[in-house]
């Protein structure tokens, strides 16, 4: 269910951006999915964190109200808005609303590749966001892009993002894998040469990274059709059997990993 639309900051260059408008709660986009058993509700689409928690609240209690059978909610939010922006009181409000989890757009944890993706956030910003919101007894899960540092910057987004999340310490981390859209400012840096996309497997690289290097006790999810691999697991328990996954994907023929791609993605 909307609670706002679109995203405040409007310069990444790896999306398309539309005008920030605020629209009318709308229960009723709940029904359907309330009639089919769903028991969660995610309160999108935009950095929920910017709302005012009074609005929150009022919008959860009218929630409670029409569908009592609703048991987990959940946000959107920028690591930037909880560091800078939001106060320790708000996030606390947001809990007391009823408000379980926040999903952040962590995407990377260098600072180089969120600079070239113009991504307006710091590593350190992803830090304070998460510790912020966990300290006022919210859930935290960090969404990253496999791929987003291209080529070039490969190693260091793998290597980086892990030690941000050991850090930040997230309940939940979920990669996607990046996808060029054309028309945005990415697919002109991709057709011009500043962009080199990362192949198959160089992301599957910088999955086994993540999966080496990540040591706090996390459940990851890959789990995304943009995926080639679906590695899930909690870490660190079950880090060597996905490791083992990993590793049967890179040791295959390179046609029988050409194919595997095709069946896994078409």
């Amino acid at each position: 269910m909307n609670v706002n639309r679109f995203c405040l900051f409007q310069k990444c260059v790896n999306l398309f951006h539309l005008q920030t408008r605020l629209v009318k709660v709308q229960v009723e986009h709940l029904l359907s999915r309330r009639l089919s058993g769903a028991r969660t509700c995610f309160l999108g689409d935009a950095d929920a964190l910017t709302v005012k928690p009074e609005e929150i609240t009022a919008v959860m209690a009218h929630l409670h109200a029409s569908f009592p059978g609703l048991s987990r909610f959940t946000v959107y939010g920028r690591a930037r808005t909880a560091a800078r922006y939001c106060s320790a009181q708000n996030l606390t409000m947001f809990r007391q609303a009823e408000l379980d989890r926040v999903h952040f757009g962590m995407e990377s944890g260098s600072a180089d590749v969120l600079k070239m993706m113009n991504k307006g956030a710091t590593p350190e910003d992803h830090i304070k966001g998460a510790d912020k919101a966990a300290e006022a007894g919210l859930s935290t899960s960090f969404y990253i892009i496999a791929g987003l540092g291209g080529t070039a910057l490969s190693q260091s987004h793998a290597f980086e993002t892990a030690s941000i999340i050991n850090k930040a310490a997230p309940d939940f981390v979920r990669i996607r894998t990046i996808e060029i859209f054309d028309g945005t400012p990415l697919d002109a840096m991709r057709r011009n040469g500043e962009f080199v996309e990362a192949d198959d497997d160089t992301v599957v690289g910088e999955i086994r990274t993540l999966v080496e290097a990540i040591n706090v006790t996390v459940d990851l999810f890959r789990d995304s059709a943009t995926n080639l691999l679906q590695i899930n697991g909690r870490l660190p328990g079950d880090r060597e059997r996905m490791l083992t996954k990993i590793e049967n994907y890179l040791i295959m023929p390179p046609r029988q990993r050409f194919e595997y791609s095709l069946r896994t993605r078409f």
